[in-house]
């Protein structure tokens, strides 16, 4: 079901969801581009216990006044088991990495990539891990050796290539408490960051396999830790999102403390994402039905490289200021904040193909669809 409310774009099913992913797709529409997500079911409220990819794709012609001409369609597309998770992959716009349970479950998890064919998908390959079963997984967005892919099991953090049809082991490291999330590197496919409980880790996979990690912040959040990001353009500064309800970002060339932190939830955070393009625009959702836009121009690529030439004409280190000068074109803080759920938002993603449209998604199957305000994208624009 689709439906449109106000600017909002809204795809809904009958059935529980956890996972979204955005996928890489045609642009050309008449006069503006396409953006193309992926969502799937739990497979719980199945009858059979099968759970179905939905591919949805959003069309907004000119991202100006004629928001009432942007076209909704989506295909389903069947799994036979239950579905935890899917991720988009670089290598092809009809394949995804899915970490799959029976029913929905965690129990036999395992990790499968698919491709998705008719109405249906088609398994290419599975991975089991050696201990116990696949909890997360990420896939590195750059292409080095094959598809590299991150995989958190119940006791060990793994790394694999995907050669064709089989998984290659490359490294892994023997954890003490259960990963709870991870990300990949965005430039580097050696390096990546976990979760565990209120633990923040960094690990270098040149390093032999071991359980001790290059940096870590033992306390980053007064909660499990639930969400964690790489600013595409400035990889050293990452974002995680706790169950106290704050986003910190952090400069992971010194972890002393987080250089700045969100406070715009109520409860757990359950994702955050930088803008691909535009990386002073962070993305926040999570258990209070809420989705965040927030500016960190702070922390951006723009940003940076305007603070260090301008410390490098006067001979002096860069310093990290915030934007509070007059006439600055973009601030940090909340930019806008979204209630168009009515439970739980586990996963927000900005669009691979249009820098300005974002997607969320709740617990009880509603994906929303929106844009940037125009006000604030043209802040960064002029």
């Amino acid at each position: 079901m689709a439906t449109t409310k106000g600017t909002s774009h809204v795809y809904g099913i009958d059935q529980h969801t956890l996972s979204l992913t955005a996928l890489s797709g045609p642009t050309a529409t008449s006069g503006g581009r396409s953006s193309r997500f992926a969502l799937s079911t739990l497979g719980t409220t199945s009858p059979d216990g099968h759970s179905e990819i939905h591919i949805i794709s959003f069309d907004d012609p000119d991202q100006g006044d004629a928001q009432d001409t942007a076209a909704l369609t989506a295909t389903k597309h069947k799994h036979t088991v239950g579905l935890l998770a899917i991720h988009a992959v670089p290598w092809s716009p009809t394949q995804l990495v899915a970490v799959t349970g029976v029913s929905g479950t965690m129990r036999d998890s395992v990790l499968q990539v698919v491709e998705l064919e008719g109405d249906r998908t088609n398994v290419l390959a599975t991975l089991s891990v050696p201990e116990g079963c696949v909890r997360k997984a990420a896939v590195w967005p750059i292409m080095e050796g094959g598809g590299r892919i991150g995989v958190l099991s119940d006791a060990a953090i793994h790394v694999y290539d995907l050669d064709g049809s089989s998984f290659k082991s490359l490294w892994s490291a023997p954890q003490d408490d259960p990963p709870e999330t991870l990300a990949c590197h965005p430039s580097s496919a050696f390096l990546l960051s976990t979760t565990d409980g209120t633990a923040l880790r960094s690990w270098d996979t040149r390093q032999p396999p071991a359980s001790h990690a290059t940096v870590t912040v033992e306390c980053a959040h007064q909660g499990r830790i639930r969400a964690l990001d790489y600013n595409p353009n400035v990889p050293h500064i990452v974002a995680t999102g706790g169950d106290d309800g704050i986003v910190r970002l952090w400069d992971a060339r010194r972890m002393q403390g987080p250089v700045t932190e969100v406070s715009e939830h109520s409860c757990w955070v359950y994702s955050v994402r930088f803008n691909p393009h535009h990386d002073q625009l962070l993305l926040t959702a999570g258990a209070d039905g809420l989705v965040n836009l927030e500016s960190v121009v702070s922390w951006s690529f723009a940003r940076q490289v305007g603070t260090a030439a301008t410390a490098a004409e006067e001979g002096d280190e860069p310093e990290y200021d915030e934007y509070e000068e007059e006439g600055d074109r973009a601030v940090d803080g909340l930019v806008a904040q979204f209630d168009d759920h009515e439970t739980s938002v586990y996963a927000a993603v900005w669009s691979v193909e249009d820098p300005w449209v974002f997607a969320s998604l709740s617990f009880d199957g509603r994906l929303v669809i929106n844009t940037v305000p125009r006000e604030e994208k043209y802040k960064i624009l002029l």
